[in-house]
């Protein structure tokens, strides 16, 4: 059965017949380029379906979490479920002496963004979306 050709394959397409149109001292330039960016859409599409399967499979993309850092996750997540603000969990870590994530000092910004991450979500027996 024959398949639609794809986006890429018409562009493909499309650039050789303009090559050809041209002639000869753009032909080459043409037909490369648009080779380039018929194979970086086949490739962008491989990749995608990989990463598809490999999730399926029950793996996790990215790179895994220190145990330092997945300590200071659950507190910041322990104290947003005690109740308390995201300024007030701000000022808790600094008081601590915890560094954020990035060794700066804490304000709502690094705590929303830890309460929002995937890894959050994880550690909280959620799915990521």
């Amino acid at each position: 059965m024959n398949e639609a050709p794809t986006r890429a394959q018409r562009a493909f397409v499309a650039g050789v017949r303009e090559a050809l149109r041209l002639g000869d001292d753009l032909a080459d330039e043409q037909i490369l380029a648009a080779a380039a960016e018929w194979e970086h859409a086949e490739r962008s599409t491989r990749i995608r379906a990989g990463m598809t399967t490999y999730v399926r499979k029950g793996r996790r993309l990215g790179t895994p979490i220190s145990p330092e850092r997945e300590a200071v996750y659950r507190h910041v997540i322990a104290l947003r479920v005690s109740g308390l603000s995201l300024s007030k969990i701000a000022a808790a870590m600094n008081d601590a002496g915890v560094p954020t994530p990035r060794g700066g000092p804490w304000g709502v910004s690094p705590v929303q963004k830890i309460l929002a991450s995937d890894t959050a979500r994880r550690l909280l027996g959620a799915a990521p979306p």
